[in-house]
């Protein structure tokens, strides 16, 4: 059992490490911080102990959470832009599909003179190119799904391209992270924590309106 004065963040910083031998480098620098005697990596060692109430599994699941929310503040802008320019680059697979299509019906016909040349197919090649072609297709629409869901999945308002909507969309997801983990919004301690981990200024009203960006259905999108 963890020394109560101690806390279980050290111990949840141990259960981390023990269980990831190829710790990416940026969750590293994460948990070298929380562990470091830095003012700002005190009080986040400190407002996670809070939260996690003596509980080391909690810990490492809002160590974690942390992580991730700094993982998506980075990456946000650039995987928003990637979906939205998805559906053009989906409709010339698309294009393509359909004309690789024709080209195997094309082959396989008879010919359309005696003394014309044609590719020879195997029997049942033709179905077989075909239904292979159909799974792409398949592959195409999925594809789309993800790329119609995925901004708002991750938080993306009308303003996604504004200064700091990355922080927006990492603050709601770390919000969401505190609830599910905690059962308790916390929202003054997530307004902290969202302080220490991200360089912008966060009080109970943007975690508020952070956290209703996660309440959107993205999946009938």
């Amino acid at each position: 059992m963890s020394d109560r004065k101690k806390g279980v963040v050290p111990d949840a910083i141990k259960i981390i490490r023990q269980n990831s031998p190829s710790m990416p480098s940026d969750l590293e620098t994460l948990l070298d911080k929380i562990e470091g005697s830095t003012e700002n990596g005190k009080e986040l060692r400190d407002i996670i102990e809070k939260l996690a109430d003596a509980d080391p599994d909690r810990a490492v699941r809002l160590l974690r959470a942390c992580y991730e929310a700094g993982r998506l503040c980075d990456g946000f802008k650039h995987m928003v832009a990637a979906e939205k320019a998805m559906p053009q680059r989906l409709q010339d697979l698309r294009d393509a599909l359909k004309l690789i299509d024709h080209f195997i019906v094309e082959t396989d016909a008879p010919p359309s003179h005696p003394l014309a040349a044609r590719v020879a197919l195997e029997p049942g090649e033709a179905d077989y190119l075909r239904t292979a072609i159909s799974r792409i297709a398949g592959m195409v629409e999925a594809r789309g799904r993800i790329a119609a869901q995925t901004p708002t999945r991750l938080g993306a308002t009308r303003t996604a391209k504004t200064d700091n909507a990355e922080y927006t969309a990492a603050i709601g997801w770390l919000a969401e992270a505190v609830e599910r983990i905690t059962g308790r919004p916390h929202l003054a301690k997530t307004a902290h924590l969202a302080e220490l981990l991200f360089p912008d200024e966060v009080d109970i009203g943007r975690v508020r309106h952070a956290r209703r960006t996660r309440n959107r259905d993205w999946r009938g999108i």
